[in-house]
């Protein structure tokens, strides 16, 4: 969002990401060219800055769909070192994990290794686009 815009849609959001809670999911929605990606981007942005985002992938003809949990992965083992050594062993053990069905990544390299690590905070992680 340009400086000053949206200040308040992007307040409420990180204040909802920020209320006492294990997990939250949030989703945008609205017709095409209402803001929801500049709206991502700018949460992406304020989330980097507080060094609380921890993934963000955009469904684009750059990254196949079948990609997107192998995406997040990696991106998760660059913002913690603990995580990273549980997504790694996740990926040893689960060595052919990219030819499973996405239900099984899911499962295998990021919900077990984020259940097996105790993060502070909320961690944001973004998937934009997912109707394109």
């Amino acid at each position: 969002c340009l400086a000053g815009t949206r200040v308040q849609v992007l307040d409420s959001l990180t204040e909802i990401l920020h209320l006492d809670s294990e997990s939250r999911l949030l989703r945008l929605t609205g017709v095409a060219g209402s803001g929801k990606s500049t709206i991502a981007n700018s949460m992406a942005e304020r989330f980097y800055n507080l060094q609380r985002l921890g993934a963000s992938f955009r469904f684009v003809c750059q990254h196949p769909p079948e990609s997107i949990f192998r995406q997040i992965a990696y991106q998760l083992t660059q913002f913690d070192e603990t995580l990273k050594c549980k997504i790694l062993d996740a990926l040893k053990k689960h060595w052919n994990v990219a030819s499973q069905s996405l239900t099984h990544q899911f499962q295998k390299i990021l919900i077990e290794p984020l259940s097996a690590v105790k993060l502070s905070g909320p961690i944001l992680i973004i998937i934009d686009a997912l109707d394109e």
